[in-house]
């Protein structure tokens, strides 16, 4: 499906709109959006907000690897007597599947780490690890967090010989 070009653009751009918004703004606009539907804070507004957050990073990762797909593979599998779900599945996700992988990571990686929007949005108790930490730092670090911060430095030093190289 081609979209007209200033359908496409304003889509692109309305993406590419978290990218350029500080973290406080957007971590106040939707802590006011999340207000006004009188929606109890709680994980799936944290959920919700890392999402919206996201999102933006996910399609500068895809766009690049949707925009270098063939379209003639699919319609070599339709050819070939694949059913649309069938060429979908077996074909284009095999070739997006990196792609999907890289975003993911990026994102979690990103959203993991993010301290304002999650602050915004979680409701009374529902403390994720970047909040914990930022409140332990003002009471004093527990050795716990300290072994932590161990485990997650050796997982990130390793974590970059589990990829296979080309």
């Amino acid at each position: 499906m081609h979209w007209p070009p200033r359908l496409r653009s304003l889509a692109r751009g309305v993406l590419a709109l978290p990218l350029v918004t500080p973290d406080v703004i957007t971590a106040l606009s939707l802590a006011m959006f999340f207000s006004a539907l009188e929606n109890s804070a709680g994980w799936g507004t944290v959920i919700a907000a890392h999402c919206v957050f996201g999102i933006s990073y996910a399609f500068v990762v895809m766009a690049g690897a949707v925009q270098d797909l063939d379209d003639t593979l699919y319609a070599a599998a339709l050819d070939c007597g694949a059913t649309p779900w069938q060429a979908y599945r077996r074909v284009i996700v095999p070739i997006l599947a990196p792609s999907l992988i890289v975003a993911f990571l990026f994102v979690f990686a990103l959203s993991f780490d993010d301290f304002l929007i999650t602050f915004m949005t979680k409701g009374p108790g529902n403390d994720t690890l970047p909040i914990k930490i930022y409140t332990q730092m003002r009471f004093g670090i527990k050795p716990q967090t300290n072994a932590l911060f161990v485990v997650l430095f050796l997982v990130t030093l390793g974590g970059g010989r589990l990829l296979p190289v080309d």
